[in-house]
């Protein structure tokens, strides 16, 4: 169940029979308490104060077991109208002397709890020991009535209680005189304040009293003036802006006719994009070299699957992972040239090097590459191309090594030549020697 307040002099009773009834109820419970502990306090000092100066008194008596000096030395204790019992008990803990023995008995007198108050709450309990000569002679225990301080205790509620209702009847007084001089006039202007929102505006609240609330009363009514006036001028504020509507939504329209030729001209060209797109993306991913695009320092932004497969990798993430792709060259100083070329022309064609795939083979490609560049002229990334050149570069390798061997195997012809052609004209030449020599000799000799 919601409780709703429906007034502010509801609102005002409420809080007042609130408060005023917390005020009465900490008071009637916090001061009689306060007082109540206070007291206890001081008794519990008194009663043990004479319990100490009784056991003071009896302590010789009882050492040299005179029992009428014992009873005169506690008579003063005795007689205490206070002083509901005392009990003596000597140092084999049996009782030597008592007063009201049932009594102490009943609130066990011995027991000496943590409040040192009996049970039924009427007794004070007290136990000091009686010393002489520093021995211990026995206990003394006394019992101090209460029966006063609760009538105290009593008298102080009731008083409480008196003056708690008399701040409640003057709360209520209060509540009603405020309402005279101010719910009620709030309560005229709230009445007026309903008429408005009904759409009377011709309604006006009555000025009762010369205080903020009959300014607040006056300052309502101007503000209605000047809403009544106000409505008048946005009137012939709407008339004009009626015309200015028609105006222009006659010009919206025609804009709208030519977005929308504007937006067919756009899905057009977004078509022929996507078609382009399309297009670059296929022939990025089904070309047999490979494509990338690159930081200066070296990272991959991009690469299609030929130069991915190319180089030994198997993803393109795992291609981006290299912090720098230059160490994939093998002549670690190819990075460097072909960066410096690159900024000196922009473009490069043809770019042979040895490359280090990621099993460790060799391979040899040949890299084309040109600079792209922001608005501002900085470097954006370098976008290039990568042919495998490998097998040309064996052919060659090997056309070379036959060009070698061939002209090896020339060399070594002519040289055979010729040293055989010595070695045939030596003997030759000693023959042709001797037979000059035979002629010579045999000239007049033979026909």
């Amino acid at each position: 169940m919601k409780f709703k307040v429906k007034s502010i002099r509801t609102k005002l009773i409420t809080l007042v029979i609130l408060l005023t009834g917390s005020i009465a109820v900490f008071v009637y419970t916090y001061f009689p308490q306060k007082f109540e502990e206070q007291e206890l306090k001081a008794i519990k000092n008194k009663v043990y104060t004479m319990a100490q100066l009784s056991s003071q008194s009896v302590a010789s008596a009882l050492f040299f077991d005179d029992y009428r000096a014992l009873e005169e030395e506690a008579k003063p204790l005795v007689n205490n109208k206070h002083i509901k019992y005392l009990i003596i008990h000597d140092q084999n803990d049996s009782v030597y002397y008592s007063k009201n023995s049932l009594l102490a008995g009943n609130v066990k007198y011995q027991e000496n709890n943590l409040s040192e108050i009996s049970a039924d709450g009427t007794i004070f309990k007290a136990a000091v020991p009686i010393l002489f000569r520093g021995k211990n002679l026995g206990m003394l225990y006394t019992g101090y009535s209460l029966d006063t301080l609760y009538k105290e205790v009593w008298s102080m509620r009731k008083h409480i209680a008196l003056i708690s209702c008399m701040i409640f009847i003057l709360g209520i007084i209060s509540v009603f005189i405020m309402e005279r001089f101010i719910t009620y006039p709030i309560g005229e202007i709230v009445k007026t304040v309903k008429e408005v929102s009904q759409g009377n505006l011709n309604e006006r609240a009555k000025k009762i009293s010369n205080d903020e609330i009959g300014f607040l009363a006056t300052s309502f009514n101007k503000m209605l003036d000047n809403i009544e006036q106000t409505n008048e001028e946005l009137e012939t504020i709407n008339n004009e802006l009626e015309k200015r509507v028609l105006n222009r939504t006659k010009e919206l329209q025609e804009a709208l006719k030519s977005l929308q030729k504007e937006n067919q001209q756009r899905k057009l060209i977004q078509k022929a994009l996507k078609e382009s797109e399309e297009r670059f993306r296929g022939l990025f991913e089904n070309s047999t070299i490979g494509i990338y695009r690159s930081t200066p320092e070296g990272k991959v932004l991009m690469a299609n699957p030929t130069l991915i497969k190319m180089l030994g990798y198997d993803s393109l993430e795992e291609i981006q992972n290299i912090e720098d792709i230059s160490v994939g060259y093998l002549n670690p100083n190819a990075r460097e040239k072909f960066k410096k070329l690159l900024e000196e022309k922009e473009t490069i064609l043809g770019f042979e090097e040895a490359w280090k795939k990621k099993d460790g083979n060799v391979i040899y490609i040949r890299e084309s590459a040109r600079i792209i560049k922001d608005e501002k002229g900085n470097i954006k990334y370098y976008e290039g191309s990568v042919e495998d050149i490998t097998s040309k570069k064996i052919i060659e390798k090997e056309l070379i090594e036959a060009k070698e061997k061939a002209e090896t195997s020339s060399r070594l012809k002519s040289e055979f030549l010729a040293q055989m052609s010595h070695e045939i004209r030596t003997p030759v030449n000693s023959i042709l020697s001797y037979t000059s020599l035979l002629q010579e000799e045999l000239k007049d000799k033979l026909p």
